[in-house]
């Protein structure tokens, strides 16, 4: 702690007002949400205590080597250049610099005397500075108030400013808590729900890095033989390599995290000898520090984790990974190692049930085709007998053969549901138009001029998808062909096919569809909706609407809803049937949108 000599040589207890103003600080912790108007207040307390004319809040900014001033008070800021100073050891850089730098307070009676001060108001002569510290003793910011007097602070004003510097500190650190439990929360809602590995992957690998405040971070898989590491996502700096880079169990640090199965935590990886930087995603010298964890599953070592910070721009500060980010980081290994256990779980359950529908599925179809051949073969006996009878009838035969083309008719529908069936989950998706896709298969499934009016309600400027149009257009007509069926005859019939994005108003209006957004792409969502106004479905049936073989048909295997959930699944997409019975149905496709750099309107 450095001062003039003398001035905290006192030891009297601090008056009344001074406890006043540290038991309003503390009230302004519980009341107060806003982290800025806590600041302000407590720097408004600050100088009201001890009689401060001017003060300020500033904090550091660790990718920048800036401190920079957040909160202000009192006369001649609006004129100030900059609201931003370096973080330097050079002489003349600010007792405010120089404060964060040692993480000591700093009090002066006359700054015109003062090595350390840098002047930015000259009316300035008294001046306190002290630092926000947390937990782990690092400098967040500083409190800093100044007087017009000389000598005007002695060692209760020092007292006070340090105990709400402490308080300022709590607060700051009880933001930065909760926002990344908040975010946690998020990714483990997120890794729950995500049914796809490479984007679990990406979202992964980018919740880390926002989480660690990381310049670039990745993932890394083990192979099947335990021998080397995979990179199977990175960050901005390393995602086009995916699948490319390698490590050997126990070469440099990350390989060096999978053959311990313990986190690595280096504040100076060139002060590591374990350290090979051999596909660093930033230059060597810019490399500082370097965090992973390993990644286990129920059966053991799945992988490794790992963030990487630059080389801080100033030296005046650490910028190395802390105790806490460590715990964070083994937190979200455990949470996506649960993720993979989970998706593996249920992959081999939907095999399992998948197995299980094929084997009913042949049976049924066995069953549905024998009974067509016997038609057949009936058909083809009775084509015979007439050929040979004497009174041979043309109308006769014309009669069988179109009997005989409604058998092979229906025998190319059960081959035809049982190959989509199969194959409704393999796609292979490519960049698309939404509303030019949806148009075509509307027009080429129900043709104008019917007994059924069709309104298309098409939204502009909407962000392009990944479709596999082949599939998705045997799932849509699928929907259409669907209302077509159930409306019948009835006079005013009508479908709507509607497009759009899916925003807030619409979860909020539909909270039954569990679609959320990825937190990496941040790219949105797009819906199609089919409506009818025909009967509906009942309340009962809406639970089994999507499942193998059930159908209200007197035709059919009841496969065709179940295929199309089984194409919108392969599309990373949900869909649901959200109408009431006697109104019709509605249902509602969600999928995933590429993002608006790749927008609709961008191609007109």
């Amino acid at each position: 702690m450095s001062t003039p000599d003398g001035l905290l040589q006192r030891t009297d207890s601090p008056s009344h007002g001074a406890l006043d103003s540290f038991y309003r600080a503390s009230r302004f912790l519980a009341s107060i949400l806003d982290l800025d108007e806590l600041l302000g207040a407590l720097l408004h307390e600050g100088l009201d205590a001890v009689g401060g004319t001017r003060g300020f809040v500033a904090l550091v900014n660790r990718s920048n080597g800036d401190l920079e001033l957040r909160i202000t008070a009192g006369r001649g800021w609006d004129e100030m250049p900059t609201r931003r100073l370096p973080i330097t050891d050079e002489p003349g850089s600010g007792i405010t610099v120089r404060v964060v730098r040692t993480g000591e307070p700093y009090v002066t009676g006359d700054v015109r005397r003062d090595e350390h001060y840098r002047m930015f108001f000259p009316d300035v002569r008294s001046e306190i500075a002290v630092p926000l510290l947390n937990r782990d003793g690092r400098a967040m910011g500083v409190l800093n108030v100044e007087c017009e007097t000389v000598d005007a602070f002695d060692g209760r004003d020092l007292q006070l400013l340090l105990a709400l510097a402490n308080q300022a500190a709590i607060a700051i650190s009880v933001t930065n808590s909760r926002a990344r439990e908040t975010m946690l929360i998020e990714v483990g809602n997120e890794l729950a729900t995500c049914s796809n590995m490479d984007e679990l992957f990406s979202r992964v690998v980018h919740s880390a890095t926002e989480l660690l405040r990381a310049d670039d971070g990745a993932l890394f898989q083990l192979n099947s033989d335990g021998e080397f590491l995979l990179l199977r996502a990175g960050g901005p700096l390393l995602a086009d390599h995916a699948g490319k880079l390698t490590y050997r169990i126990g070469e440099g640090l990350t390989g060096s995290t999978a053959r311990d199965g313990l986190p690595v935590r280096v504040a100076n990886v060139r002060d590591d000898s374990r350290w090979r930087g051999l596909y660093p995603p930033l230059p060597a010298d810019m490399i500082e520090s370097f965090l992973a964890a390993p990644i286990f599953v129920p059966d053991g070592m799945w992988g490794v984790l790992r963030v990487l910070r630059r080389r801080p721009a100033s030296y005046g500060i650490r910028y190395d990974f802390t105790d806490r980010d460590e715990e964070l980081l083994e937190t979200l290994g455990r949470q996506v190692g649960a993720a993979i256990a989970q998706h593996s779980l249920l992959a081999r359950q939907l095999r399992l049930e998948r197995m299980a529908a094929w084997g009913e599925m042949s049976a049924r179809s066995a069953h549905m085709i024998g009974n067509k051949v016997f038609a057949l073969r009936g058909q083809l006996s009775e084509l015979e007998h007439l050929a040979s009878g004497d009174a041979f009838s043309r109308e006769a035969v014309l009669a069988l053969s179109q009997r005989s083309r409604q058998s092979l008719h229906s025998l190319e529908e059960i081959l035809a549901d049982f190959r989509d069936f199969l194959t409704a989950t393999y796609v292979e998706p490519k960049p698309c138009v939404l509303n030019t896709a949806v148009e075509s298969i509307v027009c080429e499934t129900i043709p104008e001029g019917g007994p059924i009016r069709v309104e298309l309600e098409l939204a502009p400027e909407l962000p392009m998808v990944s479709l596999d149009l082949r599939r998705f257009s045997r799932a849509l007509s699928e929907l259409l062909e669907n209302a077509v069926t159930h409306l019948g005859k009835a006079p005013n019939s009508r479908i709507t096919v509607r497009t759009g994005l899916w925003d807030e108003e619409e979860r909020r209006t539909f909270p039954q569809i569990p679609f959320r957004l990825s937190l990496a792409s941040g790219s949105g969502a797009v819906r199609i909706e089919v409506i009818d106004n025909g009967p509906g479905v009942p309340l009962e049936n809406k639970k089994k609407l999507f499942n193998a073989f059930f159908t209200t048909r007197a035709r059919g295997m009841g496969l065709g809803l179940s295929i199309v959930k089984g194409i919108v699944d392969a599309h990373s997409g949900v869909i649901y049937e959200v109408g009431e019975e006697g109104e019709g149905a509605r249902f509602i496709i969600i999928l995933p949108a590429l993002g608006d750099k790749a927008s609709e309107g961008n191609l007109k």
